[in-house]
């Protein structure tokens, strides 16, 4: 197990590839504390020291949060589509853990996800087939009749 007492001082080199192999495993998917758990060089307190003291590793470890949150972006627009009235209370579960996550780990990305989550209902309510109309509806705990044009009465 990696422990925070002093180490003796590595040379630059060596201190990178130690911090590129647990970002590259970040951008991969896996947070920071399992990385240097499973790596066991160092600590996520080294690490964070560290990139705080190196703008190269840390514009390295944005990086890999940002790709890390990309992926889940892609994944979170994956499982949306496979919801169906049976699985849909699931399904909305996971997706919201999912958007937690992905807000934690880039605001670029989350700004996406909110739009998508949060958007226009407007909008999208006109480009959607009634099988898409029931499965958000189904997928967000309402009636899709809540997604229809509202009919146009006499008194308009």
């Amino acid at each position: 197990m990696a422990k925070d007492s002093p180490a003796p001082a590595l040379i630059d080199d060596q201190r990178r590839e130690i911090a590129m192999a647990i970002i590259d495993r970040i951008a991969a998917g896996e947070f920071l504390k399992t990385a240097c758990e499973a790596d066991g060089r160092i600590s996520s307190r080294t690490l964070h020291r560290w990139v705080k003291a190196d703008d190269d590793l840390a514009a390295e470890l944005e990086s890999a949060w940002h790709e890390h949150a990309e992926n889940l972006y892609a994944e979170h627009a994956a499982l949306a589509a496979t919801a169906n009235p049976e699985n849909a209370q699931a399904i909305k579960v996971r997706l919201h853990a999912l958007q937690w996550r992905i807000e934690k780990l880039s605001p670029e990305v989350r700004k996406r996800v909110e739009h998508h989550v949060t958007g226009s209902v407007d909008h999208r309510h006109q480009t959607l087939d009634q099988h898409g109309i029931e499965v958000i509806s189904a997928a967000f705990g309402f009636s899709p009749q809540v997604l229809l044009p509202a009919p146009k009465g006499d008194d308009e």
